[in-house]
């Protein structure tokens, strides 16, 4: 069966010192890169999805910011999905492209874990899709509630544990690769 890659807001502000710096952004891309190199080899649909981030800063650093990362840009088959919203679906054009494709199982990677990876694969469950996550084609920040920092680590591990075996199967990039 057909399947697609979907890769959440892997986008340069997320490489940039300042409140949006993740945990190992380079190691996590250098993996979808691997991911989207398979997929690409395999012909089957790549959809990035891009934040449309509002960073207050001039048009042009603005522009910098959301770009998606060098090390993956996409290619002329991809498709390119612009958002506003943590849900990839939301207010999107993501569910045609993918029903256009006749495609039922859908792969995840990129970035946040907490905040639009997790949105987007519950998200993905209401229109039946069957989900896999890559956990370490995946990151996020850490996080603070109360008095209390939550490491990125810990906050990336809760969340893959969460989604794993109710909203997708969440697997490493080791183990994508040996089914």
């Amino acid at each position: 069966m057909k399947k697609a890659l979907i890769i959440i807001d892997v986008q340069n502000i997320y490489f940039a010192e300042g409140r949006l710096l993740l945990n190992h952004p380079l190691e996590t891309t250098i993996n979808c890169k691997k991911l989207i190199d398979y997929f690409n080899e395999n012909n089957f649909p790549i959809i990035y999805v891009k934040h449309n981030f509002k960073t207050g800063f001039d048009l042009k650093t603005n522009e910098i910011l959301n770009d998606i990362h060098e090390i993956i840009k996409p290619n002329n088959k991809s498709y390119i999905v612009n958002k506003e919203y943590p849900n990839s679906f939301f207010k999107t054009n993501l569910l045609d492209i993918l029903n256009s494709l006749q495609i039922k199982d859908i792969v995840i990677c990129g970035m946040m874990s907490h905040m639009c990876v997790d949105t987007t694969v519950r998200a993905a469950m209401n229109y039946n899709f069957n989900v896999e996550v890559i956990s370490d084609c995946c990151t996020t920040k850490s996080l603070q509630f109360n008095d209390c920092i939550v490491d990125a680590e810990t906050v990336h591990n809760v969340f893959m544990a969460s989604l794993d075996k109710m909203f997708a199967r969440v697997v490493s990039l080791d183990e994508f690769f040996k089914k």
